[in-house]
């Protein structure tokens, strides 16, 4: 439910690399072919599948890759429990002769795979139980690196070209995948490394005051909770999120999970209006109230008024990160990046 366009430009990386030539199908555009698809060969088909409104129950994967479940999308899903119903049923669209790839460091991930008779390959960091482990993780000079341990004990040494915990995940996760379906160690770690990202995932777009400028899709606590963890380790003196919540439903559902995720990170929140997507605002939630709820943010109901605030509060480095999944993205063309 997280990670899953990083990880398909991933996967999609390493079969190139691998000369596998595949066809690829990508939720976010992927940096080089500067597409969200790739016309290659017949043979390897990779796609980002959606979990909402169990829209991935249409399709009848060969290998399917599960990252981490979690609870959203409470406009369509009932509870955890649905949830992890339809991802018992994803993976089990893989038949008997295919395979499922699995975050064993996820718990509801774990819960599932009790329920699947087939075939599974597991992955993790946590975990010592898995197929495939990454251990001596490092993050340095804003990469990461990290070993592979394989089911036949041998180590794949891994280096990326973006940094952070879930990029490693992310990673681990491609690099299974790729393992499972013949690539060799060398298309691993090649595709791997030549991977530097996607387009709204910390995204860099230029300079705005002398300060870095990030475009971000993360939308939901645990993705937010992610992001700005990892980006107070790139060294910045200050860290400035503008942030526009996604739907109505969302942020009320999860409201005291953002609360919680805002008041834990060490950043200087902005809050712009929520972007209602589908919806009319039944619940009554605002992000004025978001806001009055997160230590020391503010909260501004125009992008003028965001601009002007920024402009007189950052400095050369810091980092301003955009962040939503709506249209808070539109800000960037007002700020010159």
């Amino acid at each position: 439910m997280h990670g899953k366009s990083t990880t398909t430009a991933m996967v999609a990386s390493v079969f190139d690399a691998g000369d596998a030539d595949p066809t690829v199908l990508s939720g976010a555009e992927l940096k080089g072919i500067e597409s969200s698809y790739k016309a290659g060969g017949m043979e390897n088909f990779i796609f980002e599948a959606c979990e909402y409104k169990d829209s991935f129950l249409e399709f009848y994967p060969s290998v399917a890759v599960v990252l981490n479940i979690d609870l959203d999308h409470l406009d369509y899903f009932s509870g955890l429990d649905h949830i992890k119903s339809s991802f018992t049923k994803f993976i089990s669209r893989c038949g008997d002769g295919g395979l499922a790839v699995l975050n064993f460091d996820d718990k509801n991930v774990r819960d599932i795979a009790k329920n699947f008779n087939g075939k599974t390959v597991t992955f993790g960091i946590n975990s010592e139980d898995v197929d495939f482990r990454a251990i001596n993780i490092k993050h340095e000079n804003r990469r990461s690196s990290f070993d592979v341990v394989c089911p036949d004990s041998h180590i794949c040494h891994i280096e990326l070209s973006v940094m952070g915990e879930h990029y490693v995940m992310d990673a681990i996760a491609a690099a299974a995948t790729g393992f499972s379906c013949g690539i060799s160690d060398d298309g691993i770690k090649k595709g791997l490394l030549t991977f530097n990202g996607i387009r709204r995932r910390m995204d860099n777009r230029g300079k705005f005051q002398g300060a870095d400028v990030y475009d971000d899709y993360a939308h939901h606590p645990a993705e937010i909770l992610t992001t700005l963890k990892s980006a107070e380790k790139l060294g910045y003196d200050k860290i400035w999120c503008v942030y526009q919540p996604h739907t109505y439903s969302r942020t009320a559902a999860l409201y005291d999970d953002f609360v919680s995720v805002f008041n834990e990170i060490d950043s200087n929140m902005i809050f712009a209006d929520i972007y209602a997507a589908r919806e009319i605002n039944e619940w009554g939630v605002t992000s004025a109230k978001l806001s009055a709820d997160v230590k020391g943010s503010k909260y501004f109901s125009t992008h003028d008024e965001i601009i002007k605030y920024l402009r007189e509060n950052v400095c050369e480095n810091d980092a301003i990160i955009i962040m939503g999944a709506g249209d808070i993205y539109c800000i960037l063309e007002k700020m010159d990046v």
